[in-house]
Parts: C-alpha cells; structure tokens; sequence
C-alpha cells in the first residue's frame, strides 16, 4: 500500500490534495502483488481526477478479527 501512496504522491502534491494513511498492527495480505498494486493505483487516480478540488485522501489499513478491512 505504502509504494501505491508513494507513487500518487507527486500528482497529489500537483493538485494539493492531502493523502494520509494510518494503519494500527502489522496487516499481512496474501495476494497477487502485481494485481493489488494496480487496483490501488486505480483507485487512487479515480479519487486524484474525479474527487473534489483538492481532495483528501485518507488510507486505513485495520485487523478486524481474520479479516482485513480498509476504508
């Protein structure tokens, strides 16, 4: 998640939109790197083009029981 966030960081700072992440324990996630970083991607310029004017871009990464949840 964080190369994600690091890779939007320079367009993000174009439009001056905030992005935070914040994250509590160590959140292991068994998938395919390659496919999850495009989603993110995705997903973070869909909110970089689409979002208002600048955006705010909150990242939360969080154990909930066996599963991860983000938000």
């Amino acid at each position: 998640m964080g190369e994600a966030l690091a890779r939007a960081g320079p367009r993000a700072g174009l439009i001056k939109a905030a992005i935070q992440f914040e994250h509590g324990d160590e959140v292991i996630v068994m998938a395919d790197r390659v496919l999850m970083s495009k989603i993110l991607d995705n997903l973070l310029n869909n909110v970089l083009t689409y979002g208002d004017r600048p955006p705010t871009i909150r990242v939360e990464a969080r154990r909930d029981s066996d599963q991860v949840a983000t938000s």
